[in-house]
């Protein structure tokens, strides 16, 4: 697949205005790699909270403030849960801010995610 100049002009401004964004919200990029969940199942996990979190621009806005789960997301959470939750939460916070709209080429990048992990 050839990419056009354009389109990479358009995905290198994508990743600058998320890398920018991520500081705003107090993340560096280091941190969401470290806070990858290993297994698939928490990975899938961590995509449905963070379409929830994505779909409630006041979730969004208590992150940047609090830079923590917000209580309620917390309450909603099963044990399991809340314990991945607080885990991964920058990662989580991250695929948040990809699918929030604003950054369509990586959005399409996470679509084509499939669950199984890599050996």
């Amino acid at each position: 697949m050839q990419v056009s100049r354009d389109q990479e002009t358009v995905a290198h401004n994508e990743v600058n205005d998320f890398l920018s964004m991520l500081t705003e919200y107090g993340l560096r990029l280091e941190e969401l790699v470290k806070n990858n969940p290993r297994s698939w199942q928490d990975r899938e996990t961590a995509r449905r909270v963070a379409h929830s979190l994505a779909a409630d621009p006041q979730l969004m806005v208590y992150i940047k403030e609090h830079r923590c789960p917000p209580p309620v997301l917390i309450e909603k959470a099963g044990p399991d849960d809340e314990k991945l939750l607080e885990r991964h939460f920058p990662y989580i916070t991250g695929l948040a801010l990809i699918l929030s709209g604003h950054f369509p080429t990586l959005t399409g990048i996470l679509s084509t995610w499939t669950g199984g992990d890599c050996k």
